[in-house]
């Protein structure tokens, strides 16, 4: 029982440095006030108007605020008086300061290894870290003889727990008909594939329509990369399909790949996206992208590592 106290301090620790104290705060505060008034996560939705996974993400720490909309129901619900409201409001203050230090940051180590004028950091982008920050040459499986120490496995195993959670959480939206989750922010990798492993028949029908109807790019996207995933590849061509004719889901895959492909943050994957040729580690990036080209599990990171491999062509001489 020690150790697994000993490990959820050393989690929450961990959150606090990701995502910032005010933000760890609101999330904990949330679940707080709703225990004390004797509330099911499914009793408060319906209280406010939202449904369960919107109760469940506000409750849980992650990168992304809670909407302000959906605070102040919860605040005047759960009788905060304003509270709920102002820890948000402080949790966003470090949310911007937080990214304008890391943009700071990366802006003078990328000025050392970049070539003159290319905006890209060598050291910071392509020495491959996770989304722990971790170098990947540290992390190894039980064949690679390099051990994870302690800080990295928990790191891990929360990413690990989060995203299974997440998962459960959309899986259930989308079986209820809700798109709602889906709008509010790009899912990961790692999301999309354990949403898919739980899609069923009338499921993948409900993304397919999403994919193409929904007037939201990220909902659309998100569908999109889930049934790009789905065990089989059942649904690839349509895929396809999607990504040649939606400019904004495509913008929005590419992105996604680059980013992931590449170890690149997000902003800079953008620029990578506008103009690959430009890239100044081109050859580095076309070995992964043609990697990520016979990926068995992903249609659209195929077809998205495909097309930018052939925008990369002027840079690597092909």
């Amino acid at each position: 029982m020690d150790e697994l106290g000993d490990i959820l301090d050393e989690m929450e620790r961990l959150a606090r440095i990701e995502m910032g104290e005010a933000a760890v705060s609101l999330h904990k505060e949330i679940k707080r006030l709703r225990l004390e008034a004797g509330l099911s996560q499914p009793e408060l939705a319906t209280r406010i108007g939202y449904t369960r996974q919107y109760v469940s993400l506000a409750e849980r720490p992650n990168k992304n605020l809670p909407s302000l909309e959906l605070i102040g129901a919860l605040d005047q619900c759960l009788g905060a008086g304003g509270a709920l409201v102002e820890l948000r409001a402080r949790a966003k203050e470090e949310q911007v300061r937080r990214r304008g230090e890391n943009s700071s940051q990366t802006a003078t180590s990328g000025s050392r290894n970049a070539p003159p004028g290319s905006g890209w950091g060598a050291s910071a982008d392509w020495t491959g870290s996770d989304r722990t920050g971790t170098p990947l040459s540290s992390i190894g499986g039980s064949d690679s003889g390099v051990a994870l120490d302690r800080r990295t496995f928990l790191s891990l195993a929360t990413l690990a727990a989060a995203d299974a959670h997440t998962a459960g959480d959309f899986a259930a939206s989308i079986s209820g008909g809700d798109a709602g989750p889906l709008a509010q922010v790009q899912t990961t990798y790692e999301v999309d594939r354990a949403i898919a492993a739980a899609v069923d028949g009338s499921t993948r029908s409900v993304l397919l329509r999403w994919a193409v109807d929904l007037d939201n790019s990220v909902a659309r996207v998100n569908a999109t990369g889930i049934l790009a995933k789905l065990p089989g590849q059942r649904e690839s061509d349509r895929v396809v399909a999607i990504l040649r004719r939606d400019e904004e889901v495509r913008g929005l895959y590419l992105t996604a790949v680059a980013s992931r492909v590449c170890e690149i943050s997000w902003s800079q994957a953008q620029v990578f996206v506008q103009n690959p040729a430009k890239f100044p580690f081109a050859a580095i990036a076309a070995e992964r992208l043609a990697r990520e080209t016979v990926s068995p599990v992903d249609a659209g990171a195929r077809w998205c590592s495909a097309k930018l491999l052939q925008d990369l062509s002027p840079a690597i001489g092909r």
